[in-house]
């Protein structure tokens, strides 16, 4: 019977642990959550170390940031995507790779001004995304165009990079889990007699 009650300790400090290695996922539509466009060339070395150094946000801020990449070399529908967003912020393409962050237009691999918009559109939550103005935009002044180009390059770009490691962390993780306690039973089964 002794047993039983570090049973339940231990499962009890499991859980405390599982809450902390596997936290919850965030909610769809979070507005916290931070929007990042990059358009890149695909063997533009520039491109490599933006993308690069933006995966290193992304592991840190997996919650609360969305990198959006897309090709313009040989991607009709990401050249498309990259002028309508250049005419949405206003601005004339100068090259890639460029970045789209809250209001602001990052051309090249400038990676500290990248650094210092991200982190400034993580602590304030309040830098629009970039999709939102450009279908602003296009609704304003544009409303004959297609405006499922978004859509269109978003999905193309999730059918080839779908990860899903959300969900199969949390598999594995409960799986792990399950496996911790039925072995802590199992031992103190095997203690008693």
């Amino acid at each position: 019977m002794k047993y039983s009650g570090k049973i339940i300790f231990i499962a009890l400090i499991l859980v405390f642990l599982a809450s902390i290695v596997f936290p919850s996922p965030t909610v769809a539509g979070d507005q916290s959550k931070i929007d990042v466009y990059l358009f890149y060339g695909q063997g533009c070395p520039h491109c490599e170390s933006v993308k690069s150094f933006l995966s290193t946000f992304k592991v840190r801020y997996r919650q609360n940031l969305e990198i959006k990449e897309f090709e313009v070399y040989f991607d009709e529908v990401g050249k498309d995507l990259f002028a309508d967003m250049a005419k949405a912020y206003g601005i004339e393409i100068e090259g890639v790779p460029t970045l789209f962050i809250g209001e602001e237009v990052i051309v090249g691999a400038n990676l500290k001004k990248i650094e210092q918009e991200v982190t400034r559109c993580l602590v304030s939550k309040s830098c629009i995304s970039p999709g939102g103005k450009l279908i602003k935009y296009r609704t304003m002044s544009e409303s004959d165009k297609n405006i499922d180009k978004i859509s269109k390059a978003e999905g193309q770009k999730n059918d080839a990079s779908n990860e899903g490691g959300g969900t199969v962390g949390w598999i594995v993780g409960g799986a792990v889990l399950i496996f911790i306690v039925l072995g802590a039973i199992l031992f103190s089964k095997r203690a008693k007699t």
